[in-house]
């Protein structure tokens, strides 16, 4: 379960859909992002701690635009209890800046998205980062649940979110 997809975009590929009024330096600054290595988004995935899955995530675009991306997987809330979803994740970012440089990845630009408790889950990476390592460039998190204590009061949210918290 706790693997990762990392996709790389082709410079053929960014070549191609450059339009053809596109200057020729729009494509020179493309190849001078390639030789620093690849920016990277890592893309987190949502279903209540307990459900979901890192393929097919929104990031289609990202990689059109340069961006190189890794969608990853988690304990789910039925294998596992807090903290392992936010050590898989943490696990993965260690992994993908211990080998950035195998796979062309920029390690000072890397970024982190995630939809929903992958939001939650970004937004935690993005705060406890370690002292030795270095700090992300960017969180997005993209409707992810910001409070959970307000999760943990019988009446100051739905029952289904009062359920994904206590199984979490």
């Amino acid at each position: 379960a706790q693997k990762l997809d990392l996709y790389i975009p082709s410079v053929i590929t960014m070549e191609a859909d450059r339009e053809p009024n596109d200057s020729q330096s729009n494509f020179s600054a493309k190849r001078r992002t390639l030789s620093r290595g690849w920016p990277l988004v890592v893309w987190v995935h949502g279903g209540g701690w307990k459900g979901g899955d890192k393929k097919g995530g929104p990031f289609r675009a990202l990689l059109n635009s340069g961006f190189a991306v890794a969608s990853i997987n988690y304990r789910l809330s039925g294998e596992a209890k807090w903290p392992a979803q936010y050590d898989d994740c943490q696990s993965a970012l260690t992994f993908l800046r211990k080998h950035a440089s195998e796979y062309d990845i920029d390690a000072r630009r890397i970024g982190l998205w995630g939809g929903s408790a992958g939001g939650h889950l970004v937004l935690m990476l993005g705060l406890r980062q370690d002292a030795g390592e270095s700090n992300v460039a960017g969180v997005c998190d993209w409707f992810g649940p910001t409070d959970l204590s307000r999760f943990m009061r019988t009446g100051e949210t739905t029952k289904v979110g009062e359920d994904l918290v206590h199984e979490l």
